[in-house]
């Protein structure tokens, strides 16, 4: 505790009072005492004497918007507000960091250290502010002080968030900090509204509210329908900022239609991301089934033997986009990837569910769920399920080592002001995710020398510091020297004390180099019990693939290939989860109704047969079970 004062300028009339009151004669009569007393505490009172607390710190929530409407330097202007803040802050407060858009993703609990870079992927127009803020609130104790600094260009879809902070802010501090595409000057579709469910052959109206610069006083556009129908263009007449469009059409056919809106401004357009809005709605009747899986698929001939209209596809046909999906009423997804149907099918499979209404079932097998690489993916967000591994099924302690490619090729824009290197970053950081206190971690970056960037250790109390490290890698020039990382690798875990011992190498496709005697040490690394898998920036017809396909074959892994960066997180995962074993059980899995199977179908007349194995899997709040095993 501690004195201070609010009006300490009072102070110094104290010492004149005193100096009246000594030099008078009858300085010890009880008058001039008295005078004296009355002189002190007059000016202490006047002064606002208060006595406070030692500070035990408070919380600081940094929000940040980081939806499509944001401009493209957002992350960066972003760190240098947190970076103001860390400087700035005393030395009991705490930061923590809350990014949004569609999803609500926490980048940083409350915590003193330093702020390690932005990790969610966000996708999409929507920007759940009031979602956010009520995210902001739970990361505040109750008996903490708090401040919510919201950095954004202030649009929002969904709840008011404003009902959030005249209701339940419990004395925090809000501010916002404005963050435009520099004024106005970014034409937007702002919503593209449709009835979720009509009649077939019933005529409805589609809804869309356009946000349009001053002085624009027309807009191109285009309504196509299934991905491939125009079904009207030409030019939108602005009458004022916020303008609002009517489009009507009916449905002859059963199942789901999507349409897309697209406007096309002139000049220079800071966000085009923005131009485009996709919606869909489903006409009552049966609609066919969208079946990804085997050629031989039972599915399909019990379906298609009960009258359900099924169309199968391969996963390398499948193509799927929310255009494709518009004439079906719902997907099969039999034992197949999410390497195989790609990043973009997957987010086409989420709208589909989430937005226009289809339905989705996944069967299990050992090319599904966790490992089949759904962790973490935009599949897994519509399931009624996670796939993550809990410490509960993993019975012994694992060691992995990480060499990632930091060649020349690895700085290659891939969009968003990111790089190749930022996004394999994050697929290593990622496996933080499925690792346990007491499993081992360590990092290599390669290009033609290997560069150790954490030694394998334990992850207990570490966990934020190794994963700064691994988003701070750098692509440095030059090309991948294959030998060097193996090796280097080889050294890291040959004395790790852990049951299962594993390295993932990833590498270009197209720039990897200097093999060396690559079979010799594999072949070691083998029989010490270490594993070794690959994952290959590209695709199998580029130039190195042989080889990596060959080392990861040597080493008793996985390969994957992908052009598409955005999957790596996604592929370090799966990667992870099949090596740890535990997210697919082989044997046999008595199986036994569950309390909800009334509400998803009739009761058998006899208990189901036991499963030969099972996908381990755990149920999200509020999700029906029908069988449990």
């Amino acid at each position: 505790m501690g004195l201070t004062f609010n009006a300490p300028i009072w102070l110094i009339f104290l010492p004149p009072a005193w100096g009246i009151c000594v030099r008078r004669k009858d300085f010890l009569s009880l008058k001039n005492i008295a005078a004296f007393l009355f002189a002190t505490g007059l000016v202490l009172a006047l002064a606002q004497p208060v006595i406070k607390k030692t500070s035990r710190g408070g919380t600081i929530v940094l929000v940040a918007d980081r939806s499509a409407s944001m401009p493209s330097d957002a992350d960066r202007r972003h760190a240098e507000i947190i970076s103001m803040l860390e400087k700035e802050k005393g030395g009991n407060d705490k930061i923590a960091v809350v990014g949004f858009a569609e999803k609500i993703f926490v980048e940083q609990v409350p915590t003193k250290a330093p702020f390690g870079g932005f990790e969610g992927d966000f996708s999409g127009n929507a920007s759940d502010m009031s979602g956010a803020v009520k995210t902001a609130l739970s990361l505040i104790p109750e008996d903490s002080s708090g401040r919510i600094l919201f950095v954004g260009d202030g649009f929002y879809t969904g709840a008011n968030p404003a009902d959030i902070l005249a209701g339940g802010m419990r004395g925090i501090t809000f501010d916002f900090r404005h963050i435009s595409k520099g004024g106005t000057s970014d034409p937007a579709i702002a919503s593209f509204d449709i009835p979720g469910k009509v009649e077939k052959g019933e005529l409805f109206r589609m809804d869309a509210e356009l946000r349009i610069p001053p002085g624009v006083k027309g807009m191109k556009y285009s309504l196509v329908k299934n991905g491939g129908k125009i079904l009207a263009s030409g030019v939108l007449r602005i009458s004022q900022e916020n303008e609002r469009f009517s489009f009507y059409d009916k449905v002859d056919e059963a199942g789901f239609t999507s349409y897309s809106l697209r406007i096309y401004p002139d000049g220079d357009d800071p966000v085009p991301r923005n131009n485009t809005a996709e919606n869909a709605l489903f006409a009552e009747g049966t609609g066919k089934i969208f079946h990804v899986g085997p050629p031989d698929s039972g599915l399909v001939r019990i379906a298609s033997a009960n009258g359900l209209q099924v169309d199968h596809f391969a996963p390398e046909d499948a193509d799927i986009s929310l255009f494709r999906l518009g004439a079906y009423g719902s997907v099969i997804l039999e034992n197949v990837t999410a390497n195989s149907i790609g990043y973009k099918g997957q987010e086409a499979l989420k709208s589909f569910v989430s937005d226009a209404g289809g339905g989705l079932m996944m069967t299990g097998g050992k090319r599904s769920f966790g490992v089949g690489g759904y962790f973490r993916s935009p599949v897994e967000d519509v399931l009624p399920v996670t796939m993550e591994i809990r410490r509960e099924h993993r019975k012994f302690t694992s060691a992995v080592v990480v060499a990632l490619d930091r060649s020349g090729s690895m700085a290659v824009p891939v969009g968003d002001k990111l790089v190749k290197m930022d996004l394999a970053n994050r697929g290593a950081a990622s496996i933080l995710e499925l690792l346990t206190d007491n499993d081992m971690i360590g990092v290599v970056a390669v290009d033609s020398q290997a560069h150790i960037v954490h030694k394998l250790s334990t992850i207990s109390g570490r966990r934020g510091e190794i994963r700064r490290k691994i988003l701070g890698i750098k692509s440095m020039g030059g090309g991948i020297f294959i030998y060097e990382a193996l090796l280097r690798s080889a050294k890291l875990i040959a004395d790790a004390n852990a049951a299962t011992k594993h390295i993932i190498l990833f590498a270009d496709a197209a720039d990897s180099e200097e093999p060396g005697d690559y079979e010799k040490l594999i072949a070691h690394l083998r029989k010490n019990g270490v594993t070794l898998s690959v994952i290959g920036l590209g695709t199998e017809k580029d130039c190195d693939a042989f080889l990596l396909k060959k080392i990861a074959s040597l080493g008793g892994g996985n390969m994957f290939f992908s052009n598409r960066p955005e999957e790596l997180p996604q592929l370090f995962a799966q990667d992870v989860i099949t090596v740890f074993k535990g997210a697919f059980l082989e044997e046999e899995i008595p199986l036994a109704l569950a309390a909800d199977l009334p509400l998803i179908a009739e009761i058998p007349a006899a208990a189901p047969p036991p499963l030969g194995g099972a996908n381990v899997c755990f149920l999200k709040p509020g999700a029906s079970l029908g069988i449990s095993g």
